[in-house]
């Protein structure tokens, strides 16, 4: 017994997964979109102890750049700051 689907195609009980994922990034509409499908791929591929400790590295060294490299400006300007977002703000 055979079963094939509308299109005259082979049916197949079980799913492939996909071994390869080729993304063109020519036909994004939009930036949100190309990041929501990074955040996406990040969120599956990288373990949630992994993230964690990922973030929290990054954080640090924004903070870092923060007190050591923006602080010698910020001094020399009056009327404008430079800084980078952060959750506590440092800068």
């Amino acid at each position: 017994m055979r079963f094939s689907t509308f299109s005259g195609g082979h049916f197949a009980s079980f799913r492939r997964y996909l071994r390869h994922l080729l993304l063109d990034s020519a036909r994004i509409d939009n930036e949100h979109a190309a990041q929501e499908y990074t955040r996406t791929v990040y969120s599956v591929n990288v373990p949630v102890a992994d993230r964690y400790r990922l973030e929290n590295s990054y954080r640090q060294q924004k903070m870092h750049f923060c007190t050591r490299h923006l602080s010698a400006i910020n001094d020399t300007l009056e009327t404008y700051q430079f800084g980078v977002r952060v959750m506590l703000p440092t800068c």
